[in-house]
Order: C-alpha cells, then sequence, then structure tokens
C-alpha cells in the first residue's frame, strides 16, 4: 500500500500530516502548520476548511468561487 504524501511538501504522510486537520479531527496549532494545511486545502480543493479557517475583513472579501 502506498502512501499518500502531504501536499503541503512537509515530507510526511498526508493522515500525518494535514489530512486531520482538514477532516477537523485536530486544529493547526501553530500559524506554519495553519498556512500548510490551508494550502492543502486549496490543492484538494476544500474551500470550506479555508473559510472555516478565516477570520475578519480577508473573510469578508473571500470569493470562494473566484479561489477554484
Amino acid at each position: 500500500m502506498t502512501k499518500e504524501l502531504c501536499p503541503c511538501y512537509s515530507g510526511l504522510d498526508y493522515d500525518q500530516c494535514c489530512g486531520p486537520l482538514l477532516s477537523r479531527e485536530f486544529e493547526a496549532m501553530t500559524p506554519e502548520r495553519l498556512m500548510r494545511s490551508r494550502y492543502t486545502a486549496f490543492v484538494k480543493c476544500d474551500m470550506d476548511y479555508i473559510k472555516e479557517t478565516m477570520i475578519g475583513e480577508v473573510l469578508e472579501d473571500f470569493d470562494e468561487a473566484d479561489a477554484t
């Protein structure tokens, strides 16, 4: 069985890296993990995750259709 490398380029398996964050099992505990998980969400077209992890003005200006 081949493991899927995480799209965030951490070198870790997806299930050991951003997978648990995108499945909402855990929250990112550092800004780096948050940004890596957002990049992974973009690669996997999970705009809901990106939107859920935004606050403030950036969220108000977020256009999901334009982001895909």
